[in-house]
Order: structure tokens, then C-alpha cells, then sequence
């Protein structure tokens, strides 16, 4: 296996020359291949279970755009009464579906939650029954759970935000996926 370094030679001008560790061979380098790295894509779509997983959303490097999620029930489609609405923030990310509900458990059984809704992992949008409900529980989740700081605000709805993942290099084929629901799809 060879590796790459600078010329330290005075006599040429500065570039790159290939080297080996194990038998201090030094020259240049024979192929013309410019590609450093190239992902080698695959037809039975094993790239959505490569590239995808729930914390995919919070990489910043991957491109986003204003583009409609095809989730029925992503909360950039819902009807939310403001009124009676407030997000929960800084929820921790590493925990499952029964263990999310459960934080909200008492309030969900008691009647006072009609909804409960997750939206990018960290976060929850509560519907209570009524105002004044809304305003104490408001209150009562600013709390810490699992070492976190719990914290509430008023809801306002999120915009439109779709990750997009390209899955077939020779197609431009992409994998989309929705920063609120995470929901992912493809489009043939």
C-alpha cells in the first residue's frame, strides 16, 4: 500500500510523490485516477438503511430545501390551534417512542394532553384541552429529565425542511428526508 507526500526534492518542483512504509520505496505515482473517493451506489436501495439513521437530521453539512414532506401526518401539514399549543424543547435524543410518551404520561392520562406530538427527536409539540391548562402545564415542563433542561415555549409552526441524499450516481436518483418527521422517500 502506498501513501502520498509532499517533494521535499530541490531539484523538482514541489508536488506530490507516492511512498511505502514497509519497503521506503519513493516515486511517482502511476495512475491518472483523480478520485479520491468515490461511493460505489448499489441497485437494491441499500443506501436508505446505509445513510439514514434518526440523528442524519441534525448534519448540517447535507443540503436542505423548501420542499412539501409526503408524510400525511408531518406537523408542516397539521392544523395546530395556537391557542392552546406550546413546544417542548431540549427533549434527549437517545430515547425510543414509549419512553418520549412517558415523560408526558400523567398529563396524557389525566385529560389534560389531547396530543402529543415529537418533532425532530429533541423536541414535542403539546395540545392541551383548554387555555388555562396550556398555561400551567407550560410552567410545569420547564424541568431537567435525564440530565437535560427541559424547556417550553409558545409553538410556532416549522418551516418546510427536506434533507436530500443522492442514492444513484448514474440515475441522479435521490433519498429525501423530512427534518421534522423523519420521513424518508424516493422519487423514480
Amino acid at each position: 500500500m502506498t501513501y502520498t507526500k509532499l517533494k521535499t526534492d530541490s531539484e523538482q518542483p514541489t508536488g506530490l510523490i507516492s511512498y511505502c512504509k514497509n519497503c521506503s520505496w519513493e516515486g511517482e505515482s502511476e495512475t491518472n485516477d483523480k478520485s479520491i473517493y468515490k461511493r460505489n451506489y448499489q441497485e437494491d436501495f441499500i443506501a436508505n438503511k446505509i445513510i439514514t439513521n434518526k440523528y442524519t437530521i441534525f448534519d448540517v453539512t447535507l443540503p436542505r430545501v423548501d420542499y412539501e414532506c409526503t408524510n400525511e401526518n408531518c406537523i408542516t401539514k397539521k392544523k395546530i390551534p395556537k391557542d392552546v399549543s406550546f413546544m417542548v424543547d431540549n427533549i434527549p435524543a437517545d430515547i425510543d417512542e414509549p419512553e418520549f410518551l412517558k415523560i408526558f404520561n400523567d398529563d396524557l392520562s389525566k385529560g389534560n394532553l389531547t396530543e402529543v406530538i415529537r418533532i425532530r427527536l429533541t423536541s414535542a409539540l403539546l395540545i392541551c384541552k383548554d387555555k388555562q391548562t396550556k398555561k400551567d402545564l407550560s410552567k410545569s415542563y420547564n424541568k431537567i429529565y435525564k440530565g437535560e433542561s427541559l424547556n417550553s415555549k409558545e409553538y410556532t409552526k416549522p418551516n418546510n425542511e427536506v434533507l436530500y441524499l443522492k442514492y444513484d450516481n448514474i440515475n441522479m436518483r435521490y433519498l429525501y428526508i423530512c427534518a421534522n418527521c423523519g420521513t424518508s422517500w424516493k422519487k423514480n
